[in-house]
């Protein structure tokens, strides 16, 4: 009798972990797939996005032609950047690259970079700044190239007061955390911790 409870308890212990497990699983994915960036697209121009995913933080972006010190009050400190490391813009530009320019029904934002506001041909290089000196700016580059293979991210060089960035070939990323500031767990953690204490619970009971 007793050995026929403990294989109940078993398989009672069996079906609540594949219950967890499923469901956890699906909510994982529910969640992952969930999040997209929203594209901020006019006349046919992309001209930035919403709740782009920045290492785990949520973040808006516009794209301008305009010079550093013209749209980042002044481009002359780095508390005027919401990035301050090469790692950090780096990371945004990846971000850009894996989210924003996308070929979707909205546009053809990764093969034709002529779509995003300020490139005019193709490369362009959409620059995420991070630091600056009293000579120049560094920036985080995005390089759309009409060839989703070409397409790189490296460091660049550029002149914050000077307005060289008007040319059809580079542009800004401007960045500001969105409303959201952090991408929420998945759904499915509580369950999973739930799920677990009740496991414990269990072989506790089964072992006293």
């Amino acid at each position: 009798m007793k050995i026929m409870k403990f294989q109940d308890t078993v398989r009672s212990i069996k079906r609540v972990s594949l219950s967890i497990i499923g469901a956890t699983g699906l909510a994982l994915f529910a969640a992952n797939g969930a999040h997209a960036a929203s594209l901020n697209v006019v006349g046919g121009e992309l001209v930035g996005a919403s709740d782009v995913d920045v290492g785990g933080s949520l973040y808006d972006v516009f794209f301008s032609a305009a010079s550093c010190a013209a749209l980042l009050d002044g481009c002359d400190q780095i508390s005027d950047f919401d990035f301050t490391t090469s790692a950090d813009a780096e990371q945004a530009s990846m971000a850009l690259s894996s989210q924003v320019f996308l070929d979707s029904a909205l546009g053809l934002f990764d093969s034709n970079a002529a779509l995003t506001v300020g490139c005019g041909d193709s490369p362009c290089n959409v620059i995420t700044p991070y630091t600056v000196n009293s000579f120049e700016g560094k920036g985080s580059s995005f390089e759309n190239s009409a060839f989703e293979l070409s397409d790189s991210i490296r460091d660049i060089n550029f002149i914050p007061a000077n307005d060289l960035l008007s040319v059809s070939s580079q542009t800004f990323a401007i960045w500001s955390p969105s409303a959201v500031a952090a991408v929420p767990l998945p759904a499915g953690m509580p369950l999973l911790l739930v799920g677990l204490g009740g496991l414990a619970a269990l072989r506790k009971r089964k072992t006293s």
